[in-house]
């Protein structure tokens, strides 16, 4: 099989998908102000991609179940602890602003997962035998709990890092009034 067979065999609507992750990754790469829960939503819909895609494709769910939890929280963890450095503002509102800066790394992110959703889906459809190995299963389950808690983690560690500046705002303006 061919390259040129493979991207002309792959359907339209992962087109679309690609375009749609590349235009959101691609301003996320500039400073802009989004509302609280913003840094949640691109997160959630790849984690439910990546649950789904879970679900559906690995036969043995105990274990690879327990390693894509597993490096889903190991992933989280390191994106909280990236995403913590951040400096943020946020406008107290109602409704909360958040002041977020450019970052390729949602970017990197959202392209890593897809990617990995891509080559996997390629590798299920050209060569079942290889898709259906120990070593693919759990290598593609590996992937995608690490890229989507590195990415979870980011987006839960920002989140909170506005409710914090939110709750220091309204102590501080509560105290000197």
């Amino acid at each position: 099989m061919t390259l040129f067979s493979i991207l002309s065999g792959t359907p339209v609507w992962v087109w679309l998908m690609l375009a749609f992750i590349l235009y959101r990754g691609l301003k996320a790469t500039r400073p802009r102000q989004t509302s609280l829960h913003a840094p949640l939503l691109m997160p959630a819909i790849m984690f439910i991609s990546s649950l789904t895609s879970h679900a559906r494709q690995f036969t043995d769910p105990d274990l690879s179940g327990l390693l894509w939890l597993a490096t889903l929280a190991v992933g989280g963890i390191i994106g909280g602890m990236l995403a913590s450095r951040l400096k943020i503002n946020i406008d107290p509102g109602p409704p909360v602003i958040l002041h977020r800066p450019g970052s390729w790394i949602s970017f990197l992110l959202i392209l890593a997962i897809f990617l990995t959703q891509y080559i996997f889906g390629v590798i299920n459809a050209t060569q079942p035998l290889l898709a259906n190995s120990p070593t693919t299963i759990l290598l593609h389950t590996m992937l995608l709990g690490l890229f989507n808690g590195l990415f979870l983690g980011r987006g839960l560690a920002i989140f909170h890092l506005a409710k914090k500046h939110q709750r220091t705002f309204l102590s501080s303006k509560k105290h000197t009034a």
